[in-house]
């Protein structure tokens, strides 16, 4: 891949807040949920929907797949990377922990499902070498790792859910919830494990990354270039509970990730700042990146401004991902937010008669 070296700079900057006109910026068109393209082996057909099963799926077909969407494209989506990870779709760490993968191919879907588990599932589950997932996920990195390798950077899975997403996954929101009340120990135990987990399977792929821009960089989904290593961890159970249960058991678990990151980043998304504050307490995290969200009792993009400019004042740098917004919303971020350290990606709604 040829890389703009203008546009090197700037995300050099990005990390480094420096003074910059303009934060980075993507504009994409909004495209409803297409139908799953499962990247199968030669011969093997897939019913419109079903349980996913890792010989169901052939990295190199992904990669063709990739690349013939890609075609004439140029290495570059706005301001922001087109970077290449295993098959997406995948929620791979469920995956890896045993939940249950089902796909529904007309609508673009694809799930976990619990397992039939329980606590001590969760507290006796230990990752292995010859786990099925995670071999299939190595897999997809010792291929496309060679194929991408100069042509397109390549960086960690998404979404790899942390560890509170990973315990809801595993044994049910309802009773995970229940589990901070009645067994707070047993609680703290399992989150321990899934934070281990989540490390390793970060680690596993990392060490399959071909470099990308002269060797010193590793690159994630969002398209950002990083002057090292990168995952990205999140927490959209957050809206499930409270800050204080944040701070006393999920804060640990993000030490310990950020730990074994030079560049990590965690994901929120805005109907789950009310633990802001206590993320922001991590001193590890490199950046902060927030959805908005699009429902009509969720925050507007004005009600959230104070949020943003918290992390902006915080010193780390802000990735803020919108589905769609208006254009008045996007002029309020742009106005509203020092472009230092800021990177937008959105759609842009089409305006209404009435507006």
């Amino acid at each position: 891949m040829q890389v703009p070296d203008s546009l090197l700079e700037r995300h050099r900057a990005f990390w480094t807040r420096a003074e910059v006109s303009q934060p980075l910026l993507t504009v994409v068109s909004p495209t409803p949920l297409a139908p799953l393209q499962i990247p199968t082996p030669a011969g093997v057909a897939l019913p419109s929907e079903g349980y996913l099963l890792p010989e169901m799926l052939d990295p190199l077909h992904y990669f063709e797949q990739l690349t013939a969407r890609w075609e004439g494209l140029g290495p570059t989506d706005g301001d922001q990377f087109r970077i290449m990870t295993a098959y997406w779709y995948v929620p791979w760490l469920e995956a890896i922990c045993g939940c249950p993968i089902w796909f529904v191919r007309e609508s673009g879907t694809m799930y976990s499902e619990p397992p039939k588990g329980d606590w001590d599932a969760v507290r006796t589950f230990r990752l292995t070498r010859n786990n099925p997932w995670l071999a299939k996920l190595r897999e997809f990195y010792l291929v496309m790792g060679k194929l991408a390798a100069g042509r397109y950077p390549l960086g960690v899975a998404m979404p790899m859910r942390g560890p509170l997403d990973l315990l809801g996954a595993l044994i049910g929101v309802e009773r995970m919830c229940l589990g901070f009340a009645e067994s707070p120990q047993l609680v703290r135990e399992a989150l321990g494990i899934l934070t281990d987990i989540w490390i390793e399977v970060v680690g596993e792929q990392l060490a399959l990354l071909p470099p990308f821009a002269g060797g010193m960089a590793n690159c994630e989904q969002y398209g950002l270039w990083v002057p090292g290593t990168n995952a990205v961890t999140q927490c959209d159970l957050a809206v499930s509970i409270s800050p204080r249960t944040y701070a006393q058991y999920l804060v640990p678990c993000d030490e310990r990730i950020c730990a074994n990151l030079a560049y990590p980043i965690i994901h929120l998304h805005s109907v789950g700042l009310h633990v802001l504050e206590q993320v922001l307490s991590v001193d590890g995290f490199a950046a902060i990146q927030v959805v908005v969200d699009p429902g009509p009792k969720d925050p507007t993009v004005r009600e959230l401004i104070p949020a943003f400019q918290r992390v902006q004042a915080s010193g780390r740098p802000l990735i803020i991902h919108c589905n769609t917004i208006a254009q008045a919303d996007l002029n309020t971020l742009l106005a509203a937010l020092s472009p230092r350290g800021l990177c937008i990606r959105t759609g842009l709604a089409e305006p209404t008669a009435a507006s």
